[in-house]
């Protein structure tokens, strides 16, 4: 409760329903965008009613650009916190317990939902020596007035503003849950500590009702209505978003997901919030459904871990950042020029407008740009590739048929109904499943159903990371070819989605794992390699695909209907090839470096062939030291092993090659002809990998 000295002779009638006294503060630097704070305490009973998570708001509607940290690891909660609070009785009275303060951040909340800016900000007299700021309807900060030169200025951009004595003051806030239109005391750091407490305090409040919480609120304090530009104005959820990314870039393991869509750093980042926003609009909760957005651990962030899903924002992030960083992709994706004026305005302060954008450099004033450009340009790509293309929109109907089955078994009653919506509630509205056996058990009927469809239409390979960043690689190369033939991102990317679906539609078993040229290149017997090179295998079998006459006409034409149509189709025709020699020397390169290892263990192999080999290599290690010693020249030992080795490697590496020509459907005198011209297709490849 207040201090009675600093809220005497103060009316009980007041705007604001809930004081509290602590020291206020201001954090701006280098011209930073100001955050004050205010540092106080509170009871547990305060803290109970006033302190709530960013779950507790936007309930009925996902809103991405006012996205705020909702995630909560309940097993943390349970598992770590709940027992360093409940201490051993044995040895509680000499183990002090200790929790740094949780962050709060002062949200306007409207309807249930956040808005975006706090009320008009004006300096009120609340009393008679009394003075302060206030955010109409919203809260204020105020204390007694002083004329000594220690006195705090509570708003030094407004001129003839008040000084209160020392930094004392107190914070009134107009409650959401008292008045609609109020605020929310949110925490954006510290949750879990909170989530803790709540349950302790749920289950038996006696053993902590001692306890007195240390808590920073903080708010933005010139995020006001009152603003001459609000489109320039960062808005309330933006600042806590991106305050909430900088407390936690350097923790371990926070919400992956979670940093990528609070993040307004780079165009990847705004790109997956973006995306998710226009999935939601277009394709509603079953599309946004297929995309993981919320998943809790930094490494799962970047694969697909439900087996109903197509993709995840993280590998969406990751093909975006490792193939479209370069200025001259960020401009054309994003159809910048230097005449742009909403980001290049005449007369600009170059502090405020950056004269050059970048992937991950643009002023705040520039953000709304770049958002709307990557909204209007970007976006609707992504959209095409992952519900519109060959093979997902194959797997987003494989999805909604099951959840059609769902939704019809839940509208049955029983205990049957209630799994299946139980699954729903799961699925679509983000809701922790249950610890019940009958809930796990549909669940798994669920994914079990996805999965096997997906599996009979042969779309397994569609759910790796690694491949689907691989579509993103085979991408730029469309985007790259088609600036040397002044071909618009658009037409690039329609280019590339015809080979795409193509493939899928007519030889999507060119992925398969126990295709010849796919092992040791992406896979090892039915595991993939989780490796950078896996990527690169993939993207090159995509683009081998050009081989293909019949589809590099159709692109062909598409991409450039007029006299240079010819010369497109000779370069897609080359990209073919250099696709198809790199994978191959990455073939042969693999399959020597692993028979090395593994030869004495290969049981395709004769007893006696494993013996000699095992004797050569004795004796060409033998011989190599003499040479480290000192004792041999370098050209003088015959490496017998290594080449043993290489004819044994010859015989699967034309294996290979054979099984790859097959797969393309190229008559085999291509392949032999660029075999005679280029060494094998990938003596050259070898020489040019990154």
């Amino acid at each position: 409760m207040p201090d009675q000295s600093l809220l005497e002779d103060l009316d009980d009638d007041r705007e604001f329903n809930v004081e509290f006294v602590g020291n206020f503060g201001r954090f701006v630097s280098f011209g930073s965008y100001p955050v004050d704070y205010f540092l106080t305490s509170l009871s547990m009973k305060q803290a109970y009613s006033y302190l709530h998570f960013a779950r507790d708001i936007q309930m009925e509607d996902i809103n991405f650009d006012l996205l705020m940290q909702r995630d909560i690891d309940e097993a943390r909660v349970e598992n770590e916190i709940m027992p360093y609070l409940k201490q051993d009785s044995g040895a509680t009275s000499t183990r002090p317990l200790f929790f740094p303060p949780l962050l709060a951040a002062v949200v306007p909340v409207e309807g249930g939902r956040i808005n975006s800016l706090y009320g008009s900000k004006s300096i009120q007299e609340v009393k008679p020596g009394f003075s302060g700021v206030s955010w109409e309807k919203h809260f204020q900060v105020y204390g007694k007035v002083t004329d000594k030169s220690d006195g705090l200025n509570l708003a030094p951009e407004i001129p003839g503003a008040p000084k209160i004595k020392a930094k004392q003051a107190v914070l009134a806030l107009r409650t959401a849950d008292v008045n609609d239109g109020g605020v929310m005391l949110v925490v954006i750091d510290g949750q879990h500590r909170l989530r803790a407490l709540k349950r302790l305090m749920d289950e038996n409040s006696q053993n902590i009702k001692d306890l007195i919480l240390p808590v920073c609120i903080m708010y933005p304090p010139n995020s006001h209505s009152g603003v001459q530009d609000p489109d320039t104005t960062p808005s309330i959820p933006r600042v806590f978003r991106n305050l909430f990314v900088d407390v936690n870039s350097t923790m371990k393991e926070v919400g992956g997901h979670f940093n990528i869509l609070l993040s307004d750093k780079n165009v990847g980042d705004i790109a997956c919030r973006v995306f998710c926003d226009e999935v939601l609009k277009s394709y509603g909760k079953e599309g946004l459904a297929l995309i993981e957005w919320n998943t809790r651990g930094k490494k799962d962030a970047y694969n697909v871990t439900k087996k109903y899903t197509s993709s995840s924002i993280g590998i969406l992030k990751r093909g975006l950042e490792d193939n479209f960083k370069k200025d001259s992709y960020v401009y054309r994706l994003l159809k910048i020029t230097a005449g742009s004026q909403d980001l290049f305005p005449e007369g600009a302060d170059d502090d405020e407008y950056y004269p050059k954008i970048k992937w991950d450099k643009f002023s705040y004033a520039q953000s709304n740009s770049v958002k709307k450009r990557v909204n209007d340009h970007l976006v609707p790509f992504l959209l095409r590739l992952y519900f519109e293309s060959v093979p997902f929109e194959k797997m987003k109907k494989v999805f909604l048929d099951e959840i059609k089955a769902l939704k019809n078994q839940s509208q049955k009653g029983g205990h049957e109904g209630l799994n299946a919506q139980a699954v729903l509630s799961t699925i679509l509205e983000y809701k922790p499943l249950e610890n019940k056996a009958a809930f796990k058990s549909r669940m798994l009927d669920f994914e079990d159903a996805v999965e096997e469809r997906r599996s009979e239409l042969g779309l397994d390979v569609l759910r790796y990371a690694l491949f689907q960043r691989a579509v993103f690689q085979a991408l730029e190369k469309f985007i790259e070819l088609g600036i040397s033939f002044s071909v618009s991102p658009e037409k690039s990317f329609e280019g590339f989605l015809t080979l795409f679906d193509w493939i899928f539609e007519n030889n999507a078993s060119v992925f398969n794992f126990d295709q010849p040229y796919m092992q040791y290149t992406a896979f090892l017997q039915r595991s993939i390699r989780t490796r950078e090179d896996t990527k690169r295998s993939f993207s090159d079998v995509i683009l081998a695909n050009l081989l293909r006459e019949e589809v590099r006409g159709e692109i062909s034409q598409l991409m450039c209907p007029d006299s240079t149509r010819l010369e497109l189709d000779s370069s897609l025709r080359d990209e073919g090839f250099r696709a198809a020699g790199d994978l191959l020397g990455r073939y042969r390169e693999e399959r020597k470096s692993l028979f090395k290892k593994n030869f004495d263990m290969d049981y395709s192999l004769e007893k006696n062939e494993r013996e000699n080999l095992k004797l050569l290599e004795m004796e060409q290690k033998a011989a190599e030291r003499q040479v480290k010693d000192g004792k041999k020249e370098e050209h003088t030992i015959e490496k017998k092993f290594d080449q043993k080795v290489s004819e044994y490697v010859e015989e699967y590496y034309v294996e290979a090659k054979v099984a790859f020509r097959k797969s393309l459907n190229i008559d085999g005198d291509l392949l032999e002809q660029d075999d005679e011209t280029n060494d094998d297709l990938d003596d050259g490849a070898e020489g040019g990998e990154d």
